[in-house]
């Protein structure tokens, strides 16, 4: 099966480190095709994650629309505004939104016609992505000096080296937590042009914000299981364990018991994990109903396979 990372379109090495010990490679949707962060070409060429791209048109003019806007928080601000309290504040009512519609969506043209609907959403995730890579960054420089403080204290007092709580092992903040709403929405409308075919993928999020907000718009949402620490380093037969859990979970009926895979706790990173599946919904019927469309149903006479959607929540 597919592991899907969502709702974000950037993923911190540690979390992919994690996923792909547990999952194998993991898809990781952009709302672009040009220049993805240079984190992120760097966990796709060593194969822990897969970057897909649903929609590769007008990338050029998403990357153009998004350095229109740090121009114009340096002209506004001084310097480039801040995109975490862009997100706080919202968009709707921001001056600037205007401007990019009519300036660089229509080249100035008033009668040029709208814009693919699916654009603001890219632009969106395009954003966030830019948001979350800034603030990765940042936690990643902030870890890495607090390491070297340490292990300096260690050496002034003859203690051994510190144990290696470094930065590749050290996780901070929950990315999905900033404007988690909009995120899934725009991130839905994306995974939608491409979503895999049902019963071959599973979604799986770091984010405990995302989840909660998906339970609280989609209460069908259920809690299936949880495991609460294993090592991420499995061997071959709990990973295939855990595959074919999985994949009971996204094929027929939910009812009656299931019985949990059979993992080690182990020696090296610990994470938990959570199941849950929404019952007798594909890719397209999930979405719909993250981001506020109507769900198509079946016609007449037409016998719907049971399908489920199912999400993982990894606490690490």
């Amino acid at each position: 099966m597919i592991p899907i990372y969502f709702p974000m379109t950037y993923i911190p090495e540690p979390v992919a480190q994690a996923l792909h010990s547990l999952f194998g490679p993991v898809t990781v949707l952009q709302p672009v095709a040009e220049n993805p962060p240079p984190a992120l070409g760097k966990l796709a060429a060593d194969g822990l994650i897969h970057l897909q791209i649903p929609c590769a048109g007008d990338g050029d003019k998403l990357v153009q629309v998004l350095e229109a806007f740090y121009q114009w928080g340096r002209l506004h601000h001084g310097s480039e505004i801040s995109l975490k309290a862009f997100f706080e504040t919202g968009t709707s009512q921001d001056s600037f939104t205007a401007q990019i519609k009519t300036d660089i969506l229509k080249n100035g043209n008033p009668d040029a016609p709208d814009p693919d609907p699916l654009f603001p959403a890219r632009l969106f995730l395009l954003m966030a992505q830019d948001l979350d890579a800034r603030q990765n960054e940042l936690t990643h420089d902030l870890a890495a000096s607090e390491d070297a403080e340490k292990h300096l204290f260690s050496r002034i007092k003859g203690d051994e080296t510190p144990s290696d709580d470094s930065v590749k092992t050290r996780f901070s903040g929950d990315s999905g937590s900033y404007r988690t709403g909009p995120r899934l929405s725009a991130w839905c409308r994306l995974f939608k042009e491409w979503a895999p075919a049902s019963g071959s993928f599973f979604l799986v999020t770091d984010s405990r914000a995302a989840v909660e907000e998906i339970r609280e718009q989609v209460p069908e949402l259920a809690p299936v299981g949880a495991i609460e620490r294993i090592s991420c380093r499995q061997p071959a037969a709990g990973g295939a364990a855990l595959e074919k859990y999985l994949a009971k979970l996204a094929a027929g009926p939910l009812s009656g018991g299931r019985v949990l895979p059979d993992l080690i706790a182990g020696t090296g990173p610990e994470v938990g994990l959570r199941f849950y599946a929404l019952p007798d919904a594909d890719a397209g019927d999930f979405c719909c109903r993250i981001a506020g469309q109507p769900v198509s149903r079946p016609g007449a006479g037409t016998v719907k396979k049971t399908v489920n959607t199912v999400v993982v929540f990894i606490e690490i």
